[in-house]
């Protein structure tokens, strides 16, 4: 399944709406992982950790397998090397790929074309994803970088809409947000990080919720790391979480 309509996706079987995130360095722990995840897993997220260390192998990997690809890179910098950078994402064959809003209206177009023209080679344009506020951070951490009188839901919501305006066709946001932001900004797809089972004790992410409740407030991807991945059985973890977005998915 593809976000090709956008907007909410209908789309009943779970595991086409689960990304893993691969937040790793070592190729090998990959290898295993994914073989013993097998097709409970459809989709797994590439972010600057792996990417850094083992990017294209671990795409060439992934790909080999029928996986779809998420690289989350969150470009931010000038936009003509944003352009480049994307084109280049395209051109690996990844499914989706991720800016930060914070580089303007600018950067996100440079992406946005640089997508363009990287899919005349591979033939297929990933679909462009918007970071909006990391769910490590709370309100008060923002506000140390961004002094001001501002609400962050708001913020996000106003991000999100200059990202749509500018050719992304989805954004990144927390589940805290999902449900305003699919509310105020018609036709974008909304992922959304920072799912946590209720029995997994608290991490460094601040925004979080179960993924039954992520998508019954409107998350069309769930993107799940350290709940799979540094669990003792990994295909256990991942069978819980489907289920749960499976109660979410049917409304239960």
């Amino acid at each position: 399944m593809s976000p090709e309509s956008q907007g909410r996706t209908t789309v009943k079987d779970p595991r086409d709406r689960l990304i893993v995130a691969l937040d790793m360095s070592d190729i090998e722990r990959v290898v295993s992982l994914v073989n013993t995840l097998g097709y409970h897993v459809l989709i797994y997220k590439v972010g600057l950790e792996l990417f850094t260390s083992a990017g294209y192998a671990a795409m060439e990997l992934l790909h080999r397998q029928g996986k779809r690809v998420f690289v989350d890179l969150k470009l931010h910098d000038i936009p003509r090397t944003m352009e480049r950078a994307a084109a280049s994402i395209a051109r690996l064959g990844a499914f989706m790929t991720t800016v930060h809003c914070l580089a303007g209206k600018e950067g996100v177009e440079a992406a946005a074309h640089g997508l363009e023209e990287g899919a005349r080679d591979s033939g297929v344009r990933p679909h462009l994803l918007a970071v909006t506020m990391l769910t490590s951070h709370g309100e008060e951490d923002l506000k140390e970088v961004f002094p001001g009188d501002w609400v962050l839901g708001e913020k996000v919501i106003e991000m999100a809409r200059m990202a749509g305006g500018a050719g992304a066709d989805g954004v990144v946001c927390s589940p805290m947000e999902v449900r305003r932001v699919k509310e105020s900004c018609e036709g974008m797809f909304a992922v959304t990080p920072g799912v946590r089972l209720s029995e997994v004790k608290a991490d460094d992410q601040r925004r979080v919720s179960s993924p039954s409740e992520a998508i019954r407030n409107g998350a069309d991807y769930l993107v799940v790391g350290r709940p799979i991945v540094a669990a003792a059985d990994p295909v256990d973890a991942a069978r819980k979480v489907l289920d749960e977005m499976s109660k979410g998915i049917s409304g239960g």
